[in-house]
């Protein structure tokens, strides 16, 4: 009689069953040494921290405590975005930007002495060159005056001296309008005049009679040119057009 073999699994009471296959199911091994990848979650790396952590752990001491306190400010309003009211300036309209950006740093508060190094911002092209031409050449951006002056040298359209020829040809033609807008055209495209000078050069054209009247004699000053237009504006005198 033939010696028959049998299993472990078969001595046990359990046959072997062969697998059932579905029909057109490949059946077939995978290949060796290729495995499926697992999935994932993608805000977790392989070992199951989050990437948060992940950073933080990354991040200087120094910089995550910054952020920290970034975060905090923001949560108590403490942050502001600072707001552009006024374009990049290239030279090509410096006198009426100049004027802009002053009344942009009074608005936020900034002292004097710090408008020149804030300059920077506003500038583009040729304006930005020669801001930073003043700056390695030592001029003192804390004197904004001097600054102003040098900028105004550098891009505005009219010298002094033209200026100067212009307002004495602006003779007084019996409107004040057009004899004010006149003048104000001049001033803006020229360069910076000390406005005391500026409200000589505006009353000098002016009929005697109409002079006496808004100074009242010679005996009222004027803080700047536009002060006393507004005075020639109201005066009783009926002004027409010649």
């Amino acid at each position: 009689m033939p010696n028959t073999v049998v299993s472990s699994k078969e001595t046990a009471g359990h046959p072997i069953e062969s697998k059932r296959t579905e029909p057109g199911r490949d059946i077939s091994q995978p290949i060796a040494g290729v495995g499926r990848p697992i999935p994932r979650n993608r805000d977790r790396d392989v070992g199951g921290h989050k990437e948060s952590e992940m950073n933080q752990a990354r991040m200087e001491p120094g910089m995550a405590e910054f952020f920290r306190q970034f975060a905090s400010q923001m949560a108590l309003g403490l942050v502001h975005t600072s707001q552009r009211s006024i374009g990049y300036e290239d030279g090509k309209n410096m006198r009426n930007f100049l004027d802009l950006v002053e009344l942009d740093f009074i608005e936020r508060g900034l002292e004097e002495r710090q408008w020149g190094e804030e300059l920077k911002r506003y500038l583009t092209g040729d304006a930005l060159g020669y801001w930073l031409y003043l700056r390695r050449t030592g001029v003192p951006l804390t004197d904004w005056e001097q600054l102003r002056q040098r900028f105004c040298a550098q891009f505005c359209n009219m010298t002094k001296e033209r200026m100067k020829v212009m307002i004495a040809e602006n003779v007084w033609r019996g409107d004040h309008h057009a004899y004010s807008a006149r003048f104000a055209t001049i001033v803006a495209q020229g360069v910076s005049i000390a406005p005391d000078l500026l409200v000589g050069y505006y009353l000098a054209n002016l009929p005697v009679e109409i002079y006496r009247e808004i100074t009242q004699g010679g005996t009222r000053k004027f803080a700047d040119w536009q002060e006393a237009a507004a005075a020639l504006a109201t005066t009783a005198a009926p002004w027409r057009d010649s």
